[in-house]
């Protein structure tokens, strides 16, 4: 990839990378990650969205995001072919002290299975900065449990929750209400459109809930 050889230079200022739909696949990932690691690197915002990077992309691409040099702060992983299995190398990522990533956007991957809780665990970390997390159409079901006890922890920072086109009913929603109405929840923004809700489930989950703090339940 000969353009990390110019975001590796010391002249270099760039700050936002975007290379959605780039037809790229999992070599760009080491090059990516070499820039990351450079000392001159000012990459801040990287979007690989709509590339076929997949799980083995993500392992090479993660290597980089733990080094001490880098600045990336928002990283952009949507539809790229990722399963769960990606979720575990992402949270020992997010765990680590020298990782700054504070957005993250896996919206479109298949992340459905075990492997989902490996990405909440991080979430729970105290070393861990996100403040936005998007899942959207992640193929997601039985996930809310494991979300609601992040929100619960006192080390979670997270503002900003995008859960929408996923397969979420009623249940889903009161287990994730538990984890809004914490007191150590520091969400601001929920976004449920195009879910499995029902008006029960609303009235259910979030019905008390949201007379008693300012949160956001976005709708369609």
């Amino acid at each position: 990839m000969a353009l990390s050889l110019g975001l590796r230079g010391h002249h270099c200022k760039v700050d936002t990378l975007s290379l959605n739909q780039c037809k790229l696949g999992k070599s760009c990932c080491a090059a990516l990650a070499s820039i990351f690691k450079s000392g001159s690197s000012q990459l801040n915002i990287l979007d690989l969205s709509l590339n076929n990077l997949k799980d083995a992309g993500v392992v090479l691409l993660v290597a980089g995001l733990t080094s001490p040099n880098c600045k990336l702060e928002i990283l952009r992983l949507s539809w790229c072919g990722l399963t769960q299995k990606s979720c575990s190398y992402i949270s020992s990522t997010l765990i680590t002290d020298f990782c700054q990533v504070r957005e993250l956007d896996l919206s479109g991957n298949n992340l459905s299975g075990p492997g989902f809780g490996l990405l909440c665990s991080g979430l729970k970390s105290q070393h861990c900065k996100l403040e936005t997390l998007k899942l959207n159409e992640c193929s997601l079901q039985k996930c809310c449990a494991d979300i609601a006890l992040v929100l619960s922890t006192n080390n979670s920072h997270l503002k900003e929750l995008d859960l929408s086109g996923n397969d979420i009913e009623d249940l889903e929603v009161e287990l994730l209400s538990n984890g809004i109405a914490n007191p150590n929840c520091t969400l601001e923004t929920v976004r449920l459109s195009f879910c499995s809700i029902t008006v029960k489930g609303c009235s259910r989950g979030f019905g008390t809930e949201l007379q008693s703090f300012p949160h956001e339940a976005a709708g369609p």
